[in-house]
């Protein structure tokens, strides 16, 4: 062995690690390179045949082969792996040279090159390619090589699911001329002749669609990349691909909204203003400068609150946005202040405001809609005050109101209301209507009127209260009308003219019996007419002819018969006597000269005296005085009434005894006239044939004064009559 090593001993100054082993493989001879690169020795070596200590399990057989087969011992170069003596390996490129003697292996030399970096280097490039293959065909974009003639020589498999074919359909077709549409295959073509020119800056990127299998066009990004061989010649073309189909009509869609929020937001009938965090007008629309009488580049960029809110106002206005900016939203999202246009004219603004926010949510900036509510607030406070004085008119109103469900039951009324019919506002609201008509059938005849009229005028009902007293009431009501103009209910005005229908059935009644006193009275203005014509004709007439003939006679008179003149003369005389007494008895029968020579009471009290003597009815007349003045038209009325009373008890009453007072007092002259007959019916009363007691109500009422008639059946009829003095009377 160390003959060995002495033959050769020339390979230790080589830096190539030298193995030399014999022909039954023990290790004759390994340089000192070996020892350095495998970490052993020749003696730890020596005498080891083929199971070498930096083989593998790998490699031991296939290096027994040289030895063990004829065939195989020849020169060979082959990469093994191999172990050092501390563990680690290695590689190595390894050349086995056979040595031969006399045709006999005699030894092999073997040589080494240690590779371990180049392999290490090989392993990163094909494990580099295996990940570039690997991400070619995983990546979430379409990767295309087209050739410099424009064939297609990879795509990845999106490419291939983007264009709706299989790989090998794909591979070896001229990219624009199946792939492009007609109209952008100039384009395309033109980008590509840039990139093979390598003028890549304009290139790199482009947009073009694709035609997919189907037909469709998708609107592709491309960002290319050249590709070049080992020399630096340009071979082709890298395309990445982004299918933008989606993202462009998305963005187109969002161009088309933010025209559409732009067109809004300048169209808008509100005011729109953008502050920022400073409270300055990022923006305002057109509704916004029209308010605020300025141009845009009079407001854009100045302080909201320091330029257009009135100084009371700024400090609160002010801390409202600033509590909004924070996010206090909810509390603060309405709110109502003023602010002062160009002309100074102060508008009274209701706003809505809402926060703005870029993508990570912080706050940048308000969105405030403003509606103008100025004349909107005059006429709300008008309204009130309307309705404030409706309210007062409603409630202190005599005439008595309510309004009214469709369905009949009372919603609300006044005080007015409440007193005529005898309710308490708790009872009456909510009560059915028909509880104050008489006959409820009157309120089905009511609504079927007003629903068709729309309102009903003067409307007569017979009405009821509460405590059951009947009511003669005028309704005068119109329908409500809801927010869709439906008929919701009514309202209406109650008047009670139960006094006033009383009154005309008084006036139609006086009116009758004032037609019927009228006719009386011709009746009996032509009856006295007829007697005193009658009395002139058939006892002044009689006495008249009587002195006529008397007097005629005397023509014929004898002056020597002084005797018969004197017969004549006093014959004539007391013609005329009697007829003086006659002039006188017709006269007193028309009106008693005694009221004008007497008075009142002396001549009630003469004629008391007459009617007695005539009638045989004690009449007696008891007075207080007898100076009792009157004015003539008052004493005559009167008078006359007595003389009736007088006349209806002797036709009517069949009494014997009559009773008459005349009593004084500060204000007025009363006569009570009472008898005991037979007494006066109600019926008699209110008879419009009772001509008699029409005539005394009427004197009475011309004087001013009353008259109470009271009859009891079977004890007799009083009559009182009071007559006011007149002033110059009193």
């Amino acid at each position: 062995m160390k003959e060995n090593r002495q033959d050769h001993k020339d390979y230790d100054s080589l830096t190539v690690p030298i193995l030399i082993i014999d022909s039954d493989t023990s290790v004759l001879y390994i340089n000192n390179a070996f020892e350095k690169l495998s970490g052993y020795t020749l003696l730890e070596i020596t005498d080891i045949k083929g199971l070498y200590p930096w083989r593998t399990e790998k490699n031991v057989a296939i290096l027994k082969e040289p030895y063990s087969k004829p065939s195989m011992l020849s020169y060979s170069k082959h990469q093994q792996e191999y172990k050092k003596k501390d563990g680690t390996s290695f590689w190595v490129e390894e050349t086995c040279n056979p040595i031969f003697q006399e045709s006999k292996l005699d030894y092999c030399l073997i040589s080494w090159v240690d590779i371990s970096d180049y392999r290490k280097l090989c392993t990163t490039l094909k494990q580099e390619k295996d990940w570039a293959e690997k991400s070619f065909d995983t990546a979430e974009v379409m990767l295309v090589i087209v050739d410099r003639e424009d064939k297609v020589t990879n795509i990845n498999t999106y490419g291939c699911h983007l264009l709706g074919y299989k790989k090998d359909e794909v591979i070896g077709k001229h990219w624009c001329k199946y792939f492009v549409p007609e109209r952008e295959r100039q384009k395309v073509k033109h980008v590509v002749d840039q990139l093979l020119k390598g003028d890549l800056k304009p290139a790199e990127y482009h947009e073009n669609h694709i035609v997919t299998r189907s037909g469709e066009e998708r609107l592709v990004a491309w960002h290319n990349a050249l590709l070049a061989d080992e020399y630096g010649n340009i071979i082709g073309t890298l395309g990445s691909g982004a299918d933008i189909t989606e993202q462009r009509r998305s963005a187109e869609l969002l161009k088309h909204q933010r025209d559409l929020v732009q067109k809004y937001f300048d169209t808008a009938e509100v005011m729109l203003i953008i502050l920022d965090t400073k409270q300055n007008i990022v923006d305002v629309n057109n509704k916004g400068l029209k308010v605020l009488q300025l141009s845009k580049n009079d407001v854009v960029g100045k302080n909201w609150c320091n330029n257009f809110i009135p100084k009371e106002d700024r400090h609160y206005v002010s801390k409202v946005i600033q509590n909004l900016l924070k996010g206090e939203l909810k509390r603060l999202e309405y709110n109502e202040n003023a602010l002062v246009n160009n002309n100074g004219e102060v508008r009274l603004i209701a706003w809505h405001n809402a926060v703005l926010a870029n993508e990570r949510g912080t706050i940048t900036g308000l969105l405030c809609s403003g509606e103008d509510i100025t004349e909107r607030k005059g006429a709300e406070l008008k309204l009130r005050r309307s309705e404030e004085r409706y309210r007062t008119l409603f409630e202190q109103s005599r005439d008595a109101i309510y309004i009214s469900s469709r369905d009949g039951y009372f919603l609300d009324m006044n005080q007015a209301m409440l007193d005529l019919f005898g309710y308490t506002k708790e009872e009456m609201i909510g009560m059915d209507c028909r509880k104050v008509y008489a006959d409820p059938y009157d309120r089905g005849q009511f609504q079927r009127d007003i629903e068709r009229y729309c309102s009903v005028q003067d409307y007569v009902l017979q009405t009821c209260k509460k405590d059951g007293g009947k009511m003669t009431c005028l309704l005068t009501a119109m329908i409500r009308l809801d927010e869709n103009e439906n008929i919701s209910g009514y309202q209406g005005i109650f008047r009670d003219i139960t006094h006033i229908k009383s009154a005309e059935l008084n006036l139609k009644k006086s009116q009758e019996e004032l037609r019927n006193l009228s006719r009386h009275l011709v009746s009996v203005r032509e009856k006295e007419r007829e007697h005193i014509a009658g009395e002139l004709h058939d006892e002044l007439g009689q006495m008249l002819t009587a002195l006529k003939i008397d007097i005629a006679s005397i023509n014929n008179w004898d002056m020597a018969d002084q005797k018969w003149l004197a017969e004549k003369v006093k014959s004539s005389t007391q013609f005329l006597d009697l007829t003086i007494q006659t002039v006188k008895r017709i006269s007193t029968e028309i009106r008693p000269r005694l009221l004008n020579d007497l008075g009142l009471v002396a001549t009630m009290c003469w004629q008391a005296e007459e009617y007695q003597k005539i009638t045989g009815i004690k009449c007696k007349v008891v007075y207080s005085s007898e100076d009792i003045v009157l004015d003539h038209d008052s004493t005559v009325a009167i008078f006359r009434i007595f003389q009736e009373f007088l006349t209806n008890t002797f036709r009517y009453a069949e009494a014997t005894r009559i009773m008459v007072r005349v009593m004084e007092d500060k204000d007025c002259l009363t006569i009570e006239m009472k008898d005991n007959g037979t007494g006066i019916s109600r019926e008699a009363l209110s008879s419009t044939r009772s001509l008699g007691l029409i005539g005394m109500r009427e004197r009475a009422y011309a004087l001013g004064g009353k008259i109470d008639i009271k009859g009891i059946i079977g004890h007799g009829t009083t009559i009182t009559v009071a007559v006011p003095y007149k002033d110059n009377d009193s």
